[in-house]
């Protein structure tokens, strides 16, 4: 038990000082730069990063918790696979977020400047794929966690996305 109470204040301290570093010093250094990106990107990750060091010192901790009951020990597995999925969706909206408000943020800026006519087709189509693809993905670490097999539906979606995308070449080759 002292093991798990060890690892929770270490853990706890580590919160403490990941929640100043990032909202507290890490915003007065990225003003200082002339794009906005650092900014962005630390608002979009500095919430996500502090659940995230939490369930992985919550898990940490319950490994260094010695259970007797078999019982006990079930329950948990079952937190333990709780944290896993809670760790995934978090990464899955960091990931997802920093696509959408920074990448393409920037993808767009870069196609004002260049006189290209397919940027006009390619971004929106980037700015609506990248966050389904990101989040499908996701759900499938998801699912994988709390054990179930998704190479049936891995299989599903590249002959659906093969099908889609011979569907649609001559509209994107015009």
């Amino acid at each position: 038990m002292n093991k798990f109470i060890e690892s929770l204040a270490f853990f706890g301290v580590i919160i403490l000082a990941l929640y100043v570093l990032t909202f507290v010093l890490l915003p007065i250094w990225f003003r200082r730069f002339s794009s906005d990106a650092a900014i962005t990107a630390l608002k979009v990750s500095r919430k996500p990063a502090l659940l995230t060091v939490l369930f992985i010192g919550l898990k940490i901790s319950l490994y260094n918790l010695e259970l007797d009951n078999l019982e006990l020990a079930s329950i948990e597995d079952w937190i333990q696979q709780g944290l896993n999925v809670a760790i995934i969706i978090t990464v899955t909206y960091v990931i997802s977020q920093l696509f959408t408000q920074i990448i393409i943020y920037y993808f767009k800026l870069y196609a004002e400047k260049s006189e290209a006519m397919w940027d006009e087709v390619l971004i929106p189509i980037l700015e609506s794929i990248i966050p389904i693809v990101v989040y499908v993905i996701g759900i499938s670490l998801v699912l994988e966690a709390i054990g179930i097999n998704v190479a049936g539906i891995w299989v599903a979606i590249g002959g659906a996305s093969f099908i889609i995308g011979f569907a649609f070449k001559d509209s994107l080759a015009n």
